[in-house]
């Protein structure tokens, strides 16, 4: 018998893109899209091109939107993707995949866009994985095969140049009622180096630093992104003091040399970078090249979304 297969989509005045979405997952079981509240056409939209649309009161929380899709969606495996995302890679891939992996329960996807490309958790079993975390959510389980073949292109909505600080403000709430939640404290620093206030994003990414266990991943690019703030603050010194502690963590880390010859104008680091492979690093900032079909209208230029997918 055939596995089945459902997407599951979160959306809001997404319909500058969604048919995009929608139209690169042609040949999976279903496509489940809940609509939180759209002014614009993105269910009429979702609705011509076959999807099955239901309906759902925004919470301030993109997880407790994402768990609520899956509660629509009959496949024994799920697929998430967001809006302003499509799958470039055919979907009989994924049909390969879950007849490969299943005995697994959740494999990890490349997700790209011009600047750089990460791993993200998106095909997964239903029933047995749910998403966590306010903002820039991840599943309750670690993915245990990655396959990057399969590539997933984030475009970015423009929902976001209408509302930059949304982010921040639901991951500075959450941090309000859960002060120690140093994922929270990631991404805010993150979040506020992409809107350029560099002072909180110093303040955040060095408590981070400060409290967390050191992650070989999460930590060097805690760093990346606090020398970043540096820069912008004009704090050369330490700029590279981040740098350098962020090789020292992950020895693969090329950008970070790439910005330490920059920096130091030090032609070692030029050849470190190299010959660094990017193994373990959260975000590979690596120029790839978007699909062939044009950008939909309406959509952004993407800024440092260095995880998950809102």
């Amino acid at each position: 018998m055939r596995i089945q297969i459902s997407a599951a989509i979160i959306a809001r005045d997404e319909e500058a893109v969604i048919g995009n979405c929608i139209r690169s997952l042609n040949g999976l079981d279903e496509i489940i899209v809940l609509d939180t509240g759209s002014k614009d056409k993105t269910p009429a939209i979702a609705t011509e091109l076959r999807a099955k649309v239901y309906f759902y009161r925004w919470e301030d929380d993109f997880a407790a939107a994402r768990n609520k899709v899956l509660e629509y969606c009959a496949g024994s495996w799920i697929f998430t993707i967001d809006a302003d995302e499509v799958l470039t890679t055919p979907v009989t891939r994924l049909r390969d995949i879950v007849g490969e992996c299943y005995r697994e329960n959740c494999i990890a996807v490349r997700v790209a866009d011009k600047e750089k490309y990460w791993r993200s958790a998106r095909l997964y079993r239903a029933g047995i994985c749910h998403w966590q975390g306010t903002v820039h959510n991840t599943l309750n389980r670690e993915p245990t095969r990655i396959f990057d073949d399969v590539i997933i292109w984030h475009y970015g909505s423009v929902n976001h140049d209408k509302d930059p600080y949304r982010s921040i403000r639901l991951l500075r709430e959450s941090l309000r009622r859960n002060p120690r939640n140093t994922r929270d404290m990631f991404f805010l620093g993150l979040e506020l180096v992409n809107v350029g206030d560099y002072d909180a994003a110093v303040y955040w990414l060095e408590y981070y630093v400060k409290i967390s266990p050191v992650n070989t991943a999460y930590t060097p690019e805690a760093l990346f992104q606090l020398s970043t703030a540096y820069r912008k603050l004009n704090r050369a010194a330490l700029a590279v003091e981040s740098l350098t502690n962020a090789v020292a963590i992950n020895l693969e880390f090329k950008a970070a040399y790439e910005a330490l010859a920059v920096l130091t104008g030090d032609r070692k680091y030029e050849e470190l970078a190299q010959k660094a492979t990017n193994a373990g690093v959260l975000c590979v900032r690596n120029g790839m090249q978007p699909p062939t079909k044009e950008v939909p209208a309406g959509t952004r230029k993407m800024q440092n979304k260095d995880n998950d997918n809102d």
